[in-house]
């Protein structure tokens, strides 16, 4: 059966069907036509909006980028190591450790060298803050020995 023998034999049986309300029986081809038109609408938006392509000098593929390499300030990394360096040794001698965390988090890191050590300073000294809020000991213990390991990883921090 094709779509055209198919759509005939539906309209067929809808007008040998005894409808109860004239106004369905005399317009039920423009009620056809209505829905076969929207479905149409339909289909096509749907097509061509999923196909369509982009301008030439678009690509779907998304270009990347090289980083920026910003030159480093031998200076300024010097400057860093020794003021962190300095605050290490004043929480060994008495400084709390949130005075060394709002130091940490107040400098700025001359190189995307120093970004991993600086973060883990940061949340070793708030950790350790927090540990001597609450009196843990223990806890505190632990990462005391944890700022000894990061100690012997980076020599300039003894």
């Amino acid at each position: 059966m094709t779509k055209v023998s198919l759509l005939l034999f539906i309209i067929q049986q809808f007008q040998n069907m005894k409808f109860q309300d004239a106004f369905y029986k005399r317009n039920f081809l423009f009620l056809l036509a209505g829905i076969l038109i929207a479905i149409a609408i339909f289909v096509s938006l749907f097509y061509f909006l999923n196909n369509r392509s982009l301008p030439p000098n678009i690509s779907k593929k998304k270009e990347t980028t090289a980083p920026i390499v910003h030159p480093v300030n031998p200076a300024l990394v010097e400057q860093y190591k020794k003021s962190v360096k300095e605050k290490v040794v004043l929480y060994n001698s008495g400084a709390t450790a949130k005075e060394v965390r709002d130091y940490l988090v107040a400098i700025t890191v001359p190189s995307s060298e120093y970004k991993d050590i600086h973060l883990d300073l940061v949340i070793l000294f708030d950790k350790l803050d927090l540990a001597e809020r609450n009196n843990d000991m223990e806890e505190k213990n632990n990462l005391i020995e944890k700022l000894r390991v990061i100690k012997n990883k980076n020599s300039w921090l003894q």
